[in-house]
C-alpha cells in the first residue's frame, strides 16, 4: 500500500508529497490556482505529481465566496420563510 514513491522527494522524506500522493482529492482555493500549482513556477518540485492529480481529476479548485443568485434569502428554496433587506418579516419567523 505505502511505498517510497509516495514519500521521497529529492532524496528526502516529504510529508507534503505523501499527503498529496495518498489523498483521494486535493482542493485548491480557486480553479486558477489549481492550474497554477501544476507549473514549475509554483509547484516547488511537485509539478509532476500535481499535474498527474489534475489529469486524474483529483486536483480541483473551488472558487470561494457565495453565489447570491442561488443562495439569496428572498428566493432560496431551502428556506421556509423568505426575507429581503427591506422586509425582515420572514427572518423573524
Amino acid at each position: 500500500m505505502f511505498n517510497i514513491n509516495g514519500l521521497e522527494l529529492f532524496g528526502q522524506i516529504s510529508y507534503l508529497k505523501s499527503g498529496l500522493y495518498y489523498s483521494d482529492v486535493v482542493t485548491a482555493v480557486s480553479p486558477t490556482y489549481a492550474q497554477e500549482i501544476t507549473t514549475e513556477e509554483f509547484a516547488c518540485g511537485l509539478q509532476g505529481l500535481l499535474g498527474g492529480l489534475r489529469d486524474q481529476g483529483r486536483l480541483v479548485g473551488i472558487l470561494n465566496g457565495v453565489d447570491e443568485k442561488i443562495w439569496h434569502p428572498s428566493s432560496d428554496g431551502y428556506l421556509q420563510y423568505h426575507y429581503t433587506q427591506k422586509s425582515m418579516e420572514g427572518k423573524r419567523k
